[in-house]
């Protein structure tokens, strides 16, 4: 039997890692580029596997897949699917859950050092001649102050999944009491990473510095507005490594330029990148990398991994590592009974 893979997006260093491994299954690689709905429609109405990333794999462009299996998603994040449509088509939906958690972890925590310690800031003033001296201490009065040391401070993360989890131990090293909401967490998890579990109100009023670590849904899309700013702390620090659109980014441009928190470190935004009139870009408050989170040279090599042990365990006729919607089972051993 023949396979047709086709990969969507742009590019993704090491995919295909072989045209070989697919050949062996019997299968063809296509990559196909495409913009919108109708280009991936086109590319994909005869593909039994899909490989995509954040493109618009909605209802309409599912239900216009006619053989389709699996829909492999490059990395963690899945917004672009719409799961429901694919359970009721018997078409499974893969990610790599365990993607790049080391990284974006560390990551998140050298945003919250970055601000505690003010490192932008200061890097800046010495770039422009400033130094501390025993007869000018200018950066350590004018610029640091309020400096509250790290220890002893709240770390509140919003989303306990694998990233929050592996942030816990980091934010702890560091003298750090960690609090966290996330209603899908047992408690007794929570209890046994020293994490106390808090409402969403009293994580916004009681944290030092914020994180969010939860997946983009069309029920938190925004969770974090003028409302929630204004409950928080006018000393506290908003940190968000995961997606953008859980802010809304008008309120928290006014918040920032309003003192209602002292600052925000971000490394998504929506749109992304913002345009170069962002006033994003205007707060000396906040600080943007370039949804870099994830990477490391490892990172790579695991998800291009993760998404080939998906696509390959298909094809063998089993169901892959990466399965999003167990739902879509039943289904799909209905079409394709080979399956185990």
């Amino acid at each position: 039997m023949s396979y047709k893979v086709v990969m969507t997006l742009f590019r993704y260093p090491g995919i295909p890692s072989s045209e070989e491994a697919y050949q062996k299954l019997g299968a063809t690689f296509s990559h196909t580029p495409c913009n919108g709905e109708e280009e991936i429609m086109a590319a994909t109405m005869d593909c039994d596997v899909a490989i995509s990333a954040m493109q618009p794999y909605t209802r309409r462009v599912i239900e216009n897949m006619q053989h389709c299996r699996l829909i492999s998603v490059i990395g963690i994040g899945y917004e672009g699917v719409d799961i429901e449509a694919a359970t009721e088509r018997g078409i499974l939906v893969a990610n790599v859950p365990d993607y790049c958690q080391e990284e974006v972890a560390n990551h998140a925590m050298a945003l919250i050092l970055a601000c505690n310690r003010k490192l932008v800031p200061v890097v800046e003033a010495v770039r422009q001649g400033a130094w501390d001296t025993p007869e000018k201490p200018n950066i350590r009065y004018n610029i640091m102050p309020p400096l509250p040391r790290l220890s002893g401070q709240v770390l509140g993360i919003v989303g306990l999944g694998r990233i929050g989890q592996s942030l816990v131990p980091r934010a702890k090293a560091f003298g750090m009491g960690v609090i966290a909401f996330d209603p899908f967490v047992p408690d007794a998890t929570m209890e046994q990473m020293g994490v106390e579990k808090a409402d969403m109100d009293s994580l916004l009023r009681e944290s030092d510095y914020i994180s969010l670590h939860t997946a983009l849904t069309s029920q938190n899309r925004g969770m974090i507005g003028m409302e929630e700013l204004q409950k928080m702390k006018p000393t506290a620090y908003l940190i968000n490594t995961a997606r953008g659109s859980l802010i809304n980014e008008s309120d928290l441009v006014q918040a920032l330029k309003d003192g209602v928190l002292a600052g925000a470190a971000l490394d998504v935004t929506d749109p992304e990148p913002p345009p170069p009139d962002s006033p994003l870009l205007q707060l000396d408050c906040l600080i943007l990398t370039a949804h870099t989170a994830q990477y490391s040279n490892e990172a790579v090599v695991d998800l291009r991994q993760g998404v080939e042990e998906n696509v390959f365990s298909v094809l063998r006729g089993h169901l892959p590592p990466g399965l999003l919607n167990l739902q879509a089972k039943d289904t799909y051993l209905e079409r394709w009974p080979r399956s185990t």
